[in-house]
């Protein structure tokens, strides 16, 4: 699939504080992957490049507790970077162990 699709991205716990929200709607160019939608977010937000460096390496203590999910179903840290999205997904990124 060619084109636009639109995102809705959700950021719990830290992840607010680094974005300055607490979600935002995005559009990214198809096919796109989080991976896409972590690049998109790079380009605008400090936070964002911070996250995406951090769920790209694999000795990273935020990769390890950062729970990404698409549609609600969580991806596995190390498919995180690949997990497809679709026009209309849903992407969390949440910090389980932090309280509330």
């Amino acid at each position: 699939m060619v084109g636009d699709i639109r995102v809705s991205v959700e950021f719990m716990g830290p992840f607010e504080f680094d974005f300055g929200t607490a979600g935002m709607e995005i559009t990214l160019r198809a096919p796109a992957t989080i991976a896409t939608l972590l690049d998109a977010l790079a380009e605008g937000w400090p936070g964002g490049r911070e996250l995406r460096r951090s769920l790209g390496d694999a000795t990273s203590a935020r990769r390890r507790y950062c729970l990404v999910s698409v549609d609600y179903v969580a991806v596995a840290p190390e498919a995180v970077l690949d997990a497809p999205l679709r026009d209309g997904a849903r992407v969390c990124f949440a910090m389980p162990m932090v309280g509330g």
